[in-house]
């Protein structure tokens, strides 16, 4: 059982808005995938400022033209480590050149770094996604992709095998491979009927104001993804 401090530390992370904090208490326990997909769910968040990057970019020419689903598509594909198809390639070249144009004679332009920023978030998870958030409204809306992928690092809920029904399992993998969430509810009377009674899990799965996607915690534990 958690003790006192650890307990402390998990209210603090449900009601934290310190979107640096999170990350760093977060990321070291936490896998290249897990890193990626967190990254991908914040710029889904706060898509507003990388349509503004590629809109940037896009004006360029052909060469440096990149729609946002796509590159969202390519980072959840190379978190998943899954095959990329012919277009993926082409986007990732598209990134490349741009995060190229942007090392090229700009880096004493601060517009130029902060698109560097942006876009390297979806090449590598080497830098936290606080990095174009810069309003407090941003910083805010971080902070529910950051509890659905990484649930509570301080007050780990083990799943019981019991729990993981052919339902249960169904439910989750058709969630994963269709980016279509709305079944959690579901999911969760699933659970409940499989003999779950773990609130934190119960009422994540039925939370309407939270949005799911790929990494949610709840359907990667079900799944056996780390």
């Amino acid at each position: 059982m958690p003790g006192v401090v650890s307990r402390y530390r998990s209210l603090r992370w449900r009601s934290s808005t310190n979107t640096a904090w999170m990350w760093a208490t977060a990321t070291p326990f936490s896998t290249g995938r897990k890193k990626r997909l967190a990254v991908v769910a914040s710029c889904r968040a706060i898509r507003s400022n990388l349509e503004g990057v590629c809109r940037y970019f896009s004006a360029l020419g052909p060469d440096y033209a990149i729609e946002v689903d796509e590159l969202l598509s390519l980072a959840e594909s190379q978190a998943d480590e899954t095959a990329q198809d012919v277009s993926q390639v082409e986007v990732q070249r598209t990134l490349w050149n741009a995060l190229e144009f942007c090392a090229c004679g700009a880096q004493e332009v601060a517009m130029f770094r902060g698109f560097r920023d942006a876009l390297t978030l979806l090449d590598s998870t080497t830098n936290p996604p606080i990095l174009f958030a810069t309003s407090v409204t941003n910083r805010f809306k971080l902070c529910g992709p950051f509890r659905e992928v990484f649930g509570n690092p301080f007050w780990p809920v083990t799943f019981d095998p019991a729990w993981l029904t052919s339902t249960v399992v169904s439910l989750a993998q058709s969630m994963y491979e269709s980016r279509d969430f709305s079944a959690m509810p579901i999911l969760a009377d699933a659970l409940q009927d499989a003999g779950c009674d773990n609130d934190d899990i119960l009422d994540h799965c039925r939370d309407e104001k939270q949005v799911h996607v790929r990494g949610c915690w709840v359907v990667d534990a079900i799944l056996g993804k780390e």
